[in-house]
């Protein structure tokens, strides 16, 4: 667990951010909890909702075509919180996955900032006050960024280490803007696209590429303030081979997305793509699949301009993550910065 929390703005192009608010939305906070037959899991998420110490001024859940009692689950739920005066909506998503399901809760909200959480972890009793308190007393900030702590099988739990006050590279290497890390203004995350619905696995770290490329204003608290839960049924599972092709999506949008933009760090972020798909090739191989992982592998090996001792960095890497050596996110990554 981090003990000491370290807080900072994230540097900026100009005195502004490149995407500021509308008028019009009401002021206040959004809670958004997409749900996939989870009738189970997601009694102990919505209770961690309902234990709030500053309840959110709307929540949407989103069912996502349950095959299973889910959906009744946040009726109950929903009509019991609006009948002790909170404002729960309770919508369906046709659209298969949960960027469509986190877009479509996105669609309902009214209030100026917007937090989404996933339907099998839990928040603490004063993360809404926590996020709002930041806001208020920044009313410039366009985002709130906040550690997580993940709660694994058997009672062990680590926290997501960041490298250092490099934002871009926290994001593509260690995840930072994962679903339940932020809370940000509506039309902020409106404005940088949305969720992408033909994204399946990474899904928010392709939508976190993006709000990062639009420079937000953004305050960092590296003290973890939710948990996840990892599982066999949580929408990442324990393995990569069962969602193969999702990760690649992601990561080619991304690297579309980074070749569109006018970023001066353009460069190294299309090295970290690259230092991802190896890392995913490696991981192919880990888990058996050896042709993705062949694949993958040549594919980032023989991209035109690849530095000569880039290659040797992600060669490297792909050896050292697929024998299953600990913290090649920490040491190579670096390396190709220079």
């Amino acid at each position: 667990m981090i003990q000491d929390m370290t807080e900072h703005n994230i540097p900026r192009k100009s005195g502004k951010s490149q995407i500021r608010g509308i008028s019009g939305t009401h002021p206040g906070i959004t809670v958004v909890i997409p749900a996939y037959n989870r009738e189970r899991l997601i009694c102990t998420t919505l209770q961690s909702l309902a234990d709030q110490t500053r309840k959110p001024d709307q929540v949407i859940l989103v069912d996502n075509n349950s095959t299973d009692d889910t959906k009744a689950v946040l009726e109950r739920w929903g009509a019991k919180r609006n009948a002790e005066g909170w404002n729960v909506k309770v919508i369906g998503c046709e659209k298969k996955g949960a960027s469509s399901a986190r877009q479509a809760g996105l669609d309902e909200v009214n209030t100026e900032y917007v937090l989404f959480f996933d339907s099998d972890d839990l928040m603490p009793r004063d993360h809404i006050a926590n996020a709002m308190k930041e806001f208020e007393e920044n009313p410039n900030l366009d985002m709130v960024v906040w550690g997580v702590r993940f709660s694994e099988p058997g009672g062990k739990s680590h926290c997501r280490r960041l490298l250092k006050k490099d934002h871009l590279q926290n994001h593509l290497i260690q995840g930072l803007l994962s679903t339940q890390a932020y809370a940000i203004k509506s039309d902020f995350i409106r404005k940088a696209g949305g969720w992408n619905g033909n994204i399946g696995g990474w899904d928010d770290l392709e939508l976190g590429l993006r709000i990062l490329l639009a420079n937000p204003e953004m305050k960092l608290i590296r003290e973890p303030r939710v948990e996840i839960r990892v599982h066999q049924d949580s929408m990442t599972g324990f393995d990569y081979k069962h969602r193969a092709g999702e990760w690649e999506t992601a990561l080619d949008e991304m690297e579309r997305n980074i070749e569109k933009s006018d970023h001066p760090r353009k460069i190294e972020m299309l090295r970290l793509i690259d230092y991802r798909r190896i890392n995913l090739a490696a991981l192919y191989r880990k888990e058996g699949d050896l042709m993705r992982s062949k694949s993958i592998r040549q594919k980032v090996l023989s991209r035109t301009g690849l530095r000569h001792r880039d290659k040797l960095i992600l060669k490297c890497a792909y050896h050292y993550t697929s024998l299953g050596l600990p913290a090649a996110g920490g040491i190579f990554p670096p390396l190709l910065l220079y």
